[in-house]
Order: structure tokens, then C-alpha cells, then sequence
């Protein structure tokens, strides 16, 4: 297990078995997941944190997506005893297992509606990719270019951070708002996985 700090408060983060900090157990989707209230945005290149604007980079809107804890073009695999306080979409495939309601069932409770393929879905999907793309082309000072490094141990600022492979995650990473700014946003691109 993986602490994150964010701001004043602790998030635990477990990169093997919660990519996007929303459930105790494993939540696995595909090309991207939103947090609701904007925590992470996952995909497969980026991590989003919004919590923590600065002069490195302003907040990207993320429209009907902002709607959703969970959006997933490929369907949601759930393992564990895992809580989503929110909204689930799944558009175009609506596979979805391991939650009470679901076959197989699971151990999995989703606290709002799950969307399967409806209009919501289909535009949050649309202003998702905008967003992801938008993030794909945020420009980062070479200082920040951080391929073979390891997260753990880290303390960073508002900024955009690219990995051009993948990257580790193997202590605690600092998200240091030192600024005092509530709005900072952060940015990791990241060429393959986070583990």
C-alpha cells in the first residue's frame, strides 16, 4: 500500500489493486475512468489530479463526464468488497461484474445509477476523450521529464510530469501545494502503466 498526501489530508493509494482511488477492493476498467468530484482521471497514458489553476497549467473540463466516479468504454470488473459513491458509465460495452446486482455477482455496491449505453454515457465517453486528449497534448519542461524514475519518495508541484514507459509507485508521493493554491492542477503522462 501507497500513501498519497494531497493537500492537508491523506488518500491511501493502491496502485495494484485501485487505480483511481474510489473503492477499497479492485475496480478495473478500460481506456479511462473519472473519480467523481475530479480526484484522478485515469487513462491509459494519463493520471489526472485536479485537486491540488497555477501558472503550470489550468484545470481541463471534463463536461458530462464530470458526472460519472466510474466511466468505462470496455465494461467494470470488480473484485473485493468495493463501495462506488456515484454514478457508473458504461458505454459502448456494458459488461459489468462483480457488484451485488450483477452476474457473477459480486461484493461490489454502486451508491447511484449505473448508465448502460444511454445517452449520458455516450456523451461523457465523447467529452472524456476530449479531455484525455487535451491532457495528451499538454506540453512539460524538460525538468519534468521523469522516464526511469519512481514516484515513491517524491515531492512535486503544480506542473505537468511525463514517463515515456511506465512508472513505478513504490512509497509515498507528495503532491505539494506550497503555493497555497486549492486549484493547482497535476498532470502525469505516462507512456504505458503505473504500478
Amino acid at each position: 500500500m501507497t500513501t498519497m498526501k494531497l493537500r492537508n489530508y491523506r488518500r491511501i493509494f493502491q496502485p495494484a489493486k485501485n487505480p483511481i482511488g474510489l473503492a477499497s477492493g479492485a475496480a478495473e476498467s478500460g481506456y479511462h475512468s473519472i473519480a467523481k468530484k475530479s480526484y484522478m482521471l485515469m487513462g491509459v497514458s494519463f493520471i489526472w489530479v485536479s485537486l491540488v489553476i497555477s501558472s503550470h497549467g489550468q484545470a481541463v473540463p471534463l463536461g458530462e463526464a464530470n458526472n460519472y466516479s466510474v466511466l468505462s468504454y470496455a465494461g467494470v470488473t470488480n473484485s473485493g468488497l468495493s463501495v462506488i459513491n456515484g454514478d457508473v458509465g458504461l458505454s459502448p460495452l456494458t459488461t459489468i461484474t462483480g457488484f451485488t446486482f450483477s452476474t457473477p455477482a459480486g461484493l461490489g455496491i454502486v451508491n447511484g445509477t449505473v448508465h448502460y449505453n444511454d445517452g449520458s454515457a455516450m456523451l461523457a465517453q465523447k467529452n472524456a476523450l476530449t479531455a484525455y486528449n487535451t491532457l495528451a497534448g499538454m506540453a512539460y519542461i524538460p525538468a519534468n521529464n521523469k522516464t526511469g524514475s519512481d514516484l515513491g519518495g517524491m515531492s512535486l508541484t503544480a506542473g505537468v510530469y511525463h514517463f515515456n514507459t511506465s512508472v513505478g509507485l513504490t512509497g509515498n508521493l507528495t503532491l505539494d501545494n506550497t503555493l497555497g493554491n486549492a486549484n493547482s492542477v497535476f498532470v502525469f503522462q505516462i507512456g504505458s502503466t503505473l504500478t
